[in-house]
């Protein structure tokens, strides 16, 4: 599984990355198993949200939680229990995430997009966009 972190600090749009992903995705010709609110919640645009996509032959995970310790080792725990090929999750700066990282399997890689607080949300939609391009890239 490659994993593909979204990582920022809080309300960079780490959150809002992951939806615009889901839906850039669906545009183009992914297909959703399964997409909830985290929690127990219902899936709500804009909320944090786990979803399974079918990509390419791909199997894609996207899970936008809490940032904290134990939302990462969720992520990773949905990736491996759903096999995901690529498991999209957010992570904030500031914390450590060594133990929650170990989690994933052997051979399992790992690769961080920043995702830079912009001042307007003009400028955060241009980084949000940059990181998406970014990742809809990585999935071949």
């Amino acid at each position: 599984m490659r994993i593909l972190l979204i990582y920022g600090v809080m309300n960079a749009g780490k959150t809002t990355a992951c939806h615009l992903l889901f839906n850039d995705l669906k545009a183009i010709g992914a297909t959703c198993s399964q997409c909830d609110g985290i929690d127990g919640r219902s899936f709500m645009q804009g909320d944090d949200f786990k979803a399974l996509l079918m990509f390419r032959n791909k199997i894609v995970g996207i899970y936008s939680a809490g940032d904290g310790k134990d939302y990462v080792a969720a992520a990773i725990d949905f990736g491996l229990q759903n096999k995901c090929d690529y498991l999209v999750a957010t992570v904030r700066k500031g914390i450590h995430y060594s133990a929650s990282l170990n989690r994933r399997a052997p051979g399992d890689t790992c690769e961080w997009f920043e995702l830079a607080k912009g001042n307007s949300p003009a400028e955060m939609t241009q980084y949000e966009a940059k990181i998406i391009s970014s990742i809809i890239d990585n999935i071949k």
